[in-house]
């Protein structure tokens, strides 16, 4: 049980509630929100829905005409708030998930990093440093977003954390 456990709900549409657990991105959040996910999943509303885990929040999409006749409640968000904090209320405390680890090769030849040079300049950091940062701890995923590839990650050290570019670099492939 997570007695102290903080989130606010609110309507995302007039078919959808967010589980807001907090602006911040973290891994320790993250996994909450994951826990809470698995819960509400083995613990279903009575109408058809889904749930859609993100950083930080967990969103119930939510067949609003079955909800009204189920509950015969023409405004039926009463009573999924209480049936998602009475769910969330005795959310069990479980061991982490366990998770792969994928090892991922990374090359810091500027020849197949056309950006490196981009990233030395913006963080101010000599290539050494910035390969030493890189590399000195087990990154963690999140999720995969939209772009292919593009992964969304927990903690990254702000050094070394860039924004994307608008517009993605074009890789040529060249033949051997």
């Amino acid at each position: 049980m997570y007695p102290n456990l903080s989130f606010t709900i609110y309507p995302l549409s007039e078919q959808a509630l967010v589980i807001d657990f907090g602006q911040q991105i973290a891994f320790s959040i993250h996994q909450m929100v994951l826990r809470c996910y698995d819960h509400l999943k083995t613990n279903p509303l009575p109408v058809k829905h889904e749930w859609v885990p993100a950083y930080s929040s967990l969103t119930l999409h939510f067949d609003l005409f079955a909800l009204v006749q189920y509950t015969g409640d023409p405004q039926p968000l009463a009573y999924l708030n209480k049936f998602i904090r009475e769910k969330l209320a005795v959310l069990p405390t479980v061991s982490p998930q366990e998770y792969r680890l994928h090892s991922i090769p990374v090359c810091y030849d500027p020849v197949l990093a056309p950006d490196l040079e981009q990233c030395l300049h913006q963080s101010g950091l000599s290539l050494e440093e910035l390969i030493h940062l890189h590399t000195a701890i087990e990154y963690q995923v999140c999720f995969l977003g939209f772009l292919p590839g593009f992964a969304y990650m927990a903690e990254v050290d702000e050094r070394i954390a860039f924004p994307r570019n608008n517009n993605p670099l074009i890789v040529f492939m060249l033949e051997v």
